[in-house]
């Protein structure tokens, strides 16, 4: 059976913080394209996680869109898949110097699948008239303005098959001004009828899909929400 990341070929997208230009590259598969991570690593606990906890409540969702309630272990298997998803998005940025995530951030995961605190996810349903597609945009910020003033901010949006999540991610810059407290982001009630927020966990279970889906056009625009928050 192919692993989550393979299915389909991958349209793969930068964003670089510095000039905003775009950076696009296209892959077999996610996994085709990253050679960042160790043999022992890729084929062991990764394999594991998508294997064993991840594909059998993600496959169903990716395959065919099936509606489903996801249970408090179901919101952590589909978690874990993301923060993978992002550590290697990361790692594999060609425009990225030094990685978002660090080394003890990504051990720990490794060791315990515990996911870095200040994380917020959402999940969506994506239906493309390219089938089957996954898009991969990461896009990283600086804070300019209120709470998110001296963070770095870290954001993946991971459409595969009819399945869209997002990750926002956070952390203090050394030259940061701004205050103590680590700012978490809000979404705009409009975006509330296409992702659900799951990450942190809320509520005992999520129904998923939401009320609307996002298409080619409308996961661009998702992809971007967040620039007038940070730049």
């Amino acid at each position: 059976m192919n692993r989550l990341c393979d299915w389909g070929p991958h349209t793969l997208k930068w964003r670089d913080l510095k000039t905003g230009d775009i950076r696009t590259s296209r892959s077999l598969s996610l996994n085709h394209k990253a050679n960042v991570v160790c043999h022992d690593c890729n084929h062991g606990w990764m394999s594991r996680l998508e294997d064993e906890i991840a594909k059998p409540v993600l496959a169903p969702m990716i395959l065919v869109g099936s509606a489903r309630t996801l249970s408090v272990e179901d919101v952590g298997a589909v978690a874990a898949f993301a923060f993978e998803a992002s550590v290697v998005a990361d790692r594999i940025n060609p425009l990225r110097l030094f990685p978002f995530f660090s080394p003890q951030q990504t051990q720990a995961f490794a060791a315990t699948l515990t996911i870095p605190p200040w994380i917020q996810m959402w999940i969506a349903r994506f239906e493309s008239a390219v089938s089957p597609s996954a898009l991969m945009f990461t896009d990283y910020r600086k804070g300019r303005m209120g709470a998110a003033r001296g963070y770095e901010i870290f954001i993946l949006t991971y459409a595969i098959g009819h399945l869209a999540f997002q990750v926002a991610a956070q952390k203090r810059t050394k030259v940061a001004l701004g205050p103590s407290n680590r700012p978490f982001v809000k979404q705009h009630p409009v975006w509330g009828r296409f992702a659900s927020e799951f990450w942190p966990i809320h509520s005992s279970s999520l129904e998923w899909p939401p009320p609307q889906f996002l298409d080619d056009h409308s996961i661009e625009q998702f992809c971007y929400r967040w620039r007038n928050l940070v730049s």
